[in-house]
């Protein structure tokens, strides 16, 4: 019998999690490549977005996302960010296709929750063409997406 309180906590979370799920809506605000200024050491600031969808890799460029989810409950919050790509050969013979950051907590302002995710090119080897992808989930549901197509130098 002792088991049935643990049971009865697991199912009111369970349905917590899926009427935070129905109840929320996200959306990408803002997509594109970045222009980021301030110093060397930081803290960095968005000078610029260029909105595109196409785009053409060079060492240092950003590119991402900026979204909000609305209809959140709590003060604060946490967000995954996936980003899914064709395959990066890594220099230690790995690869990988996908990455998964969790991002947070994020203060909550009228039930809002606003943020940013992107990528850099930060290495020669990741400047992969192909299909690449963010897709942002709050409570274990994709709430924003965002397509990209990155192509290769001529």
């Amino acid at each position: 019998m002792r088991k049935q309180p643990y049971v009865v906590v697991a199912a009111l979370l369970a349905v917590g999690c899926a009427f935070a799920a129905e109840t929320t809506v996200g959306s990408i605000t803002r997509f594109g490549i970045y222009e980021m200024a301030g110093p060397p050491s930081g803290p960095w600031r968005v000078a610029s977005v260029r909105p595109t969808t196409e785009i053409h890799p060079k060492q240092g460029l950003r590119f991402g996302v900026d979204f909000e989810i609305a209809g959140v409950t709590e003060a604060y919050g946490y967000v995954v960010a996936t980003l899914t790509h064709p395959a990066i050969m890594k220099p230690d013979g790995s690869s990988e296709t996908q990455s998964t950051a969790r991002m947070g907590p994020f203060p909550v302002s009228d039930g809002r929750l606003r943020s940013s995710y992107g990528f850099t090119f930060d290495h020669p080897y990741e400047m992969v063409p192909g299909a690449w992808q963010i897709q942002v989930s709050y409570h274990d549901h994709v709430v924003a997406e965002k397509s990209f197509h990155v192509v290769t130098q001529p």
